[in-house]
């Protein structure tokens, strides 16, 4: 069974990596794939979190080595969103597991709306900085807490202050891996993070976000524009719908092994 989670949790994470180490959207995948096999809710966070450390990091590496990274503005997205994720951290103890159920789909309806208007986001941003420092802060506070679909919303603040989708993805995954290398601490403080599950899944998204980032600038702004992340929605759903039939697989077989070794342990 050891040997069966391994290779799921290798192949989710490089599937989940290939795409969302440019527009986000990692947890869509990992987050259901570690439910699946046992861990609860906050400590499949915990260990998502440290997962997408990973992925965001081997991320901004390839991209660095093709692109310029915008500095001036990356470090200070990366600094206000990185408080705001560790405040956010606290309010995970006083959160029901419906209430997260809830706050996964308000994120992809926020990312998929913000897709719409993605065009008037230029505007809105250059208009008013306000805005795009209380949007990074709201979102900061949220992927704190849950983190599911951060990266997919997180890259509009960049593209509010009027940086090109290829461009955005250099400043949100800074922001990003810093966010997720720091709270990562507060959750392994916490016990809430699996090292045996993690280990699988980082090899895996260290891979895909290799191949990834390279597709991304290879293919151009097109590619990567936001239209996109309205796949997050369907990869959503149906992650979950395919966690649903693995699961009663996964149980089936366990059962089963289970009734052998009673038979075996009677006789």
């Amino acid at each position: 069974m050891e040997i069966l989670r391994t290779f799921v949790f290798f192949t989710g994470g490089f599937v989940a990596a290939l795409y969302a180490s440019s527009v986000g959207g990692l947890a869509f995948i990992v987050l259901p794939l570690l439910l699946l096999f046992g861990l609860p809710i906050k400590e499949a966070i915990g260990t998502g979190r440290i997962v997408a450390a990973a992925m965001s990091g081997v991320a901004l590496l390839r991209y660095s080595q093709k692109e310029k990274i915008h500095f001036k503005t990356a470090i200070p997205v990366a600094i206000l969103f990185t408080i705001c994720s560790y405040f956010g951290t606290f309010a995970l103890k006083y959160l029901t597991n419906e209430e997260m159920k809830y706050l996964a789909v308000g994120a992809m309806i926020t990312a998929i709306f913000l897709n719409i208007f993605s065009e008037k986001l230029h505007v809105a941003g250059k208009k008013n900085l306000t805005i795009v420092i209380l949007f990074i802060s709201i979102v900061g506070l949220y992927t704190g807490a849950f983190g599911m679909g951060a990266g997919a919303i997180l890259i509009f603040a960049p593209i509010m202050l009027g940086y090109t989708f290829r461009e955005a993805i250099g400043i949100n995954q800074s922001a990003i891996f810093l966010s997720c290398l720091v709270t990562s601490l507060v959750f392994f403080k916490d016990g809430l993070i699996n090292l045996n599950f993690a280990a699988p899944l980082i090899l895996g998204v260290s891979a895909g976000s290799w191949v990834g980032i390279s597709w991304s600038l290879k293919k151009g702004d097109k590619y990567i524009k936001i239209r996109d992340i309205g796949k997050n929605w369907l990869l959503f759903m149906f992650s979950f719908g395919l966690c649903k039939l693995l699961n009663r697989v996964y149980l089936f077989m366990y059962e089963s092994m289970s009734k052998k070794r009673l038979v075996s342990a009677v006789q």
